[in-house]
């Protein structure tokens, strides 16, 4: 396995997640934002429309591999999968 298999099975793995809901469930046990609305105090979950998109995709210019995961708030991750030691 390699640096880009890695990358493509972790953000496979996020993606399923998200759609499954178990990501937003996790986000939501972890931190919520608080929002004022109507004199009445709500959460909403920060990971509500989750995108994750390969760097090929995406056009992220990286000499490794990765993904971004762009969330509905307008901020924009990226993660790049580094290999640290080479196995047998």
């Amino acid at each position: 396995m390699n640096e880009k298999d890695m990358s493509r099975i972790i953000a496979a793995v996020l993606v399923e997640a998200i759609d499954n809901g178990t990501l937003v469930d996790v986000a939501e046990a972890i931190e919520m934002e608080e929002c004022e609305e109507d004199g009445e105090l709500r959460y909403e979950s920060a990971l509500e429309d989750v995108q994750v998109e390969d760097f090929e995709r995406g056009g992220v210019l990286s000499g490794n591999p990765g993904f971004t995961i762009k969330l509905a708030d307008g901020s924009d991750y990226q993660v790049t999968i580094v290999q640290s030691k080479v196995g047998r």
